[in-house]
């Protein structure tokens, strides 16, 4: 976009990460309106408020100046950035006299520690739920195909490993396990150059991409576990 600073986020907000990036730019656009209000009325004043500012909100100086290089935690230097204050409690409101004169003071303050410890948050978070998300659909996957054992369907090879492939059946959005053992009365050898699997007598080889018919042979709910035989 040709811009060296850039956030996003969904809308609606659907995520924690999402609500935090709204609360730091309201916090950058609460900010800088105070700052415009102090500078019109009272120039001296504004001054000082500046001064105060750059110390107060961890050298928050202008919207577009980048998000995080407002909210501190910057390198010592940094043009535009100011290191927080030693006192700085991250995540809690701003208190002291401040608060009375300052309505952008009852915003949150946001440091990089903080802003980190919630990242760190929201992703072992969003692992968790994708793991639950993933040991649920294979329990339903297995509960459908409970009453289908030695019914064929038609698919297509999405991965080989060294211990078999998997056949992604389109009509049902579901993947189902071959054991490279039950491929042929031969020794199949894995290639993971290529990824394809080979006989070691006739050469007959399976490759991601493929079209197989795979008939259900073993569905086990309790453990969400289906596989199937090439036909």
């Amino acid at each position: 976009m040709g811009i060296s600073e850039y956030t996003h986020f969904t809308s609606p907000i659907r995520r924690y990460v999402d609500l935090t990036v709204h609360r730091i730019i309201h916090r950058c656009i609460e900010t800088d309106r105070q700052k415009t209000q102090n500078s019109r009325a009272v120039p001296e004043q504004a001054a000082q408020t500046r001064d105060a500012s750059a110390t107060e909100y961890h050298g928050v100086s202008g919207f577009m100046r980048g998000l995080f290089g407002k909210l501190g935690g910057g390198k010592a230097g940094d043009p535009g950035r100011s290191a927080a204050p030693a006192n700085a409690v991250p995540g809690n409101a701003v208190s002291g006299n401040n608060q009375k004169n300052d309505p952008a003071a009852s915003l949150k303050t946001y440091s990089r520690d903080y802003l980190e410890q919630v990242a760190q948050r929201c992703n072992e978070t969003e692992k968790r739920a994708q793991e639950a998300w993933f040991q649920i659909s294979k329990w339903l996957n297995a509960a459908f195909m409970s009453d289908k054992i030695g019914q064929t369907f038609s698919g297509t090879i999405i991965a080989t490993k060294e211990f078999g492939l998997f056949v992604h059946l389109a009509e049902y959005c579901m993947d189902i396990f071959v054991y490279i053992g039950t491929l042929g009365n031969e020794r199949f050898n894995f290639f993971p150059a290529n990824y394809v699997i080979r006989g070691q007598n006739s050469y007959n080889s399976y490759h991601i991409g493929q079209s197989v018919d795979v008939e259900i042979a073993e569905v086990n709910v309790a453990e969400g576990k289906v596989r199937g035989i090439l036909k």
